[in-house]
């Protein structure tokens, strides 16, 4: 992600003062696309063979009547902002960032950073069983053109043998693949900003699946069910918004939509059609804090107990509300108009 923004300091302008361009979209799907997850180029690539060129610069002419409900609002309320996501990374990391106002990083389970599989085998015994490589490296394989050593969800996993998956950084350590590019740039601002990375501490930059289920059990401790997967963080000791707002006795609930159906067969996100919760997108459910007391996880609850509080007048006082992968607009499950919908 950090590719396409192609942002250099020498090209910041009174406009423009991040110096980047946003001009490489294109070219970064075409040449990678989702990832190489440590496989070799395949024979024959070629510049539309990953098939992702067109899905980076998708348009949608609003006075022609596209995003009709969008557009409305837009019309009618100020929506001046111009945020757009809080990390240059995945679906996890960005509503990790939401929740936590950090970076979640790889641990033993118990607060402690660690080093993540690298060249490892993971869940052996088990169908998942497979050598693991979970650490980040975007330097592009030998004789290729952006081709990258290790980068993607992983390979196979629930009930196959798994591969790849590299998603994690060691971004206080600038002699780590792809760092520096990225500190050079923040060090040269007008306005210099430091990484705020802690030495030692691996940060996840895509989507791996929380450290717990819906019902506090331990998922990482669980990678050799065959319907579970091996790209699990560790249990988070990161401090929540979750934990603020309890400590000041403030009411807040994450609703999840279809969280029931999850709650009911956790496996079932990636077994059965009808379970769309997206648990990657609830940061409070990769929470110790949260997710080891009956307390804790009574803050999720699926959107039906949304509706019914609006109903009834019983809102808590902080409201997350996350529609299913059918209906929040990611390209991969969703479309506009159903996330218009939702």
């Amino acid at each position: 992600m950090w590719q396409p923004f192609d942002c250099n300091p020498a090209n910041a302008t009174r406009r423009n003062p991040s110096g980047c361009k946003g001009d490489l979209f294109p070219w970064v799907e075409t040449t990678v696309g989702a990832g190489s997850n440590g496989n070799a180029q395949p024979a024959g690539f070629s510049d539309t063979s990953t098939k992702e060129g067109s899905t980076a610069m998708g348009f949608y002419n609003v006075l022609a009547g596209d995003a009709p409900y969008l557009k409305s609002l837009a019309d009618n309320y100020a929506m001046s902002d111009n945020f757009h996501q809080s990390v240059m990374g995945g679906t996890g990391a960005n509503h990790m960032m939401l929740g936590t106002g950090d970076a979640i990083w790889f641990s033993d389970g118990n607060g402690n950073p660690v080093v993540p599989p690298h060249n490892e085998l993971m869940a052996a015994g088990s169908p998942n069983a497979g050598i693991v490589d979970e650490i980040e490296n975007p330097n592009p394989q030998a004789g290729t053109n952006n081709w990258y050593t290790q980068d993607g969800y992983g390979n196979g996993s629930y009930g196959s043998a798994s591969s790849g998956g590299g998603t994690y950084s060691k971004c206080a350590d600038t002699t780590e693949p792809g760092v520096a590019a990225v500190t050079n740039y923040l060090s040269s601002l007008r306005r210099p900003i430091g990484s705020n990375c802690e030495s030692g501490h691996y940060y996840l930059l895509n989507n791996y699946n929380p450290g717990y289920y819906g019902d506090g059990r331990n998922a990482y401790a669980d990678i050799t069910n065959p319907n579970e997967t091996v790209f699990t963080i560790p249990p988070s000791p990161l401090r929540n918004i979750g934990d603020a707002l309890s400590e000041k006795n403030i009411s807040w609930a994450h609703y999840g939509d279809q969280w029931s159906t999850y709650l009911a067969n956790p496996d079932g996100n990636y077994v059965t059609a009808d379970n769309t919760y997206c648990n990657i997108c609830n940061p409070f459910q990769y929470s110790t804090s949260i997710m080891t007391s009956a307390s804790g996880r009574a803050h999720n609850q699926d959107t039906t107990a949304l509706y019914a509080a609006i109903q009834n007048g019983t809102l808590p006082a902080v409201s997350y509300v996350k529609p299913d992968g059918w209906l929040d607009g990611h390209p991969s499950s969703s479309k506009l108009n159903l996330f218009e919908g939702s």
